[in-house]
């Protein structure tokens, strides 16, 4: 095995001492399976391992299995990378002696000390919510963990009663039933993979229902599995904070972590070429155990001893919404333990700023865990309609069930589906289960959109789905005929605002299949169209519908 001696490096100094130095530490963190000291060309770069920085800052490794640190201070430092299971880090360390602006560049080796077989799969939803009707893709991942060759069968699951399945980004993937089948055809130590499944969600779900995937990697004894679940909800931010609920006295003594997901959205008019997220962690969690698990693409994380963490997806050319749905989503995933001395009845809030490239920030929603001796049941919304009872009166209903940490209930009006004003008020009963009528005044308009506001008294809040309500002394904004043998849609106009405006037709992975301007009536030919779900978007409606060519 090749010696990988420590270094001592002089930095040199540039510019006038008074200013702030520039001082990068970057590299690459590979398997060096043959133990050659170098890397060849089947030897994986490793994602997600921590580099630390003696100051007490470190970083996490990209997809690439690359690292990137920069200081603004001169000084001795020593880095060095954390090792998995059965692997050491060659070097141990680097030490550095920096005395002005330079870019210093050295890689770490993981070489094995002992045959061990292993195995890691996460799953990942792109989309923070389950919409009726609307794209619902995952990401899977899985990783051979260990130090010798694995040829793992994966198996992704799904509820195809909830799930209607679409397309593979991996074309060997084998549908059966309700499963996705993937025979790998073998994995050296330290290589990962990943493909993507695409589903949209059963229009016949319930509000309410849960959506749950899974997948597992197996070969012989040897095997990993992980599980998601997501609710189905109507609108919502797509910029989000999700996080574990509770943590109990007995998980916090077993070292559990709480695991986040940060998911964000380009819902601008142009690409994003940089994004950045900054998360400030609150001061019961202990940043030193900060992991990277998964993210949608390249990126540098740098986590301080302030408990400030920053992501930043550079040149990752997110392109918007409207260009293309599904490829403008973007996530990172990551966990962190609380400290042990927390105290027990204490709630944990964290929020993110998302910061697409030098637009303000767009804060995510306040993600909350209890750290709690009680089993925290959270609030199900069963069920949410409306109805119109005359030309400026509206019944607003609402069933749920657990409603133990609730504030209120704000019912919300909107005439365009974007700006929401409150109307009214509700204070939770607090029953176990409960049924909710409220007649309201509404705006004499067309078209109407109704939501209802629920809100903890931590002050977090979520969403229910949006209702619309079409006055039936006006004239509904589009007609939209399908025929099915002619292989044509008619969409005609009835409101006058909608002429010569946009609108756009997104298949089941979210890109645009057509795009066109809106007259009295519109013909399209969908003969040039695979078979499948569509969206069809105005400025007015949402509709989805099926093609079969």
């Amino acid at each position: 095995m090749r010696k990988f001696l420590l270094l001592l490096m002089a930095c040199v100094s540039v510019g006038l001492s008074t200013r702030s130095q520039q001082i990068v530490f970057r590299g690459h963190v590979y398997n060096d399976n043959n133990q050659n000291g170098t890397r060849d060309s089947d030897e994986p770069y490793r994602a997600n391992f921590k580099i630390r920085l003696s100051n007490g800052m470190f970083t996490a490794t990209d997809n690439f299995g690359s690292y990137y640190i920069k200081i603004n201070h001169t000084g001795n430092y020593s880095l060095s990378c954390d090792a998995p299971a059965y692997f050491n880090a060659v070097p141990a360390a680097y030490q550095y002696q920096c005395t002005g602006d330079t870019v210093i560049t050295n890689d770490f080796a993981f070489i094995p000390y002992a045959n061990v077989k292993g195995l890691g799969i996460s799953v990942t939803p792109l989309v923070s919510a389950a919409r009726k009707g609307f794209p619902m893709p995952y990401d899977i991942t899985y990783e051979n963990t260990g130090s010798t060759d694995m040829a793992p069968e994966v198996l992704f699951t799904y509820d195809n009663t909830k799930l209607l399945f679409d397309s593979c980004s991996n074309a060997a993937a084998m549908l059966n039933g309700n499963s996705l089948l993937i025979n790998d055809d073998g994995l050296k130590p330290g290589e990962r993979r990943s493909f993507t499944a695409y589903f949209h969600v059963n229009i016949n779900t319930g509000l309410g229902e849960n959506v749950t995937a899974g997948a597992v990697a197996v070969e012989g004894s040897i095997s990993a599995s992980d599980e998601v679940t997501n609710q189905i909800k109507g609108s919502f931010d797509p910029n989000d904070k999700s996080a574990t609920p509770s943590l109990s006295p007995q998980e916090l003594t077993d070292g559990k972590y709480i695991y986040y997901i940060i998911r964000f959205q380009n819902k601008g008019n142009d690409t994003a070429f940089d994004v950045r997220v900054l998360d400030t962690l609150n001061n019961n969690l202990d940043y030193t155990t900060l992991q990277v698990l998964a993210s949608s693409h390249p990126c540098i994380t740098t986590v301080k001893d302030d408990n400030t963490v920053a992501f930043e997806f550079m040149h990752i050319n997110l392109p918007d919404s409207a260009t293309n749905e599904l490829k403008s989503h973007g996530y990172i995933s990551f966990r962190v333990r609380p400290y042990p001395t927390i105290q027990q009845n204490t709630s944990i809030p964290n929020q993110a700023a998302i910061y697409f490239d030098f637009n303000p920030a767009v804060m995510t929603n306040v993600a909350v865990t209890e750290y709690t001796t009680m089993i925290v049941v959270p609030m199900k919304l069963i069920s949410f309609d409306a109805n119109l009872q005359q030309e400026n009166k509206a019944l607003v209903n609402w069933t749920t069930s657990n409603e133990n940490n609730l504030k209120e209930y704000v019912i919300e009006l909107s005439t365009d589906a974007v700006n929401f004003k409150q109307a009214h008020i509700t204070m939770p009963a607090g029953n176990v289960y409960n049924v909710y009528s409220e007649k309201i005044d509404v705006p004499k308009t067309p078209l109407l959109y109704i939501r209802l506001r629920i809100t903890d008294k931590d002050g977090t809040f979520s969403f229910s789905p949006v209702v619309t309500l079409k006055n039936n002394q006006a004239a509904n904004p589009i007609s939209f005929l399908q025929n099915t043998a002619d292989h044509t849609i008619r969409i005609m106009v009835n409101n006058p605002t909608l002429i010569n405006s946009t609108a756009v037709i997104l298949n089941a992975q979210g890109a645009v299949t057509k795009k066109f301007i809106l007259s009295g009536n519109n013909n399209i030919d969908t003969r040039s169209f695979s078979s499948g779900w569509y969206v069809l978007k105005t400025q007015q409606l949402t509709r989805s519908f099926l093609i079969v060519n």
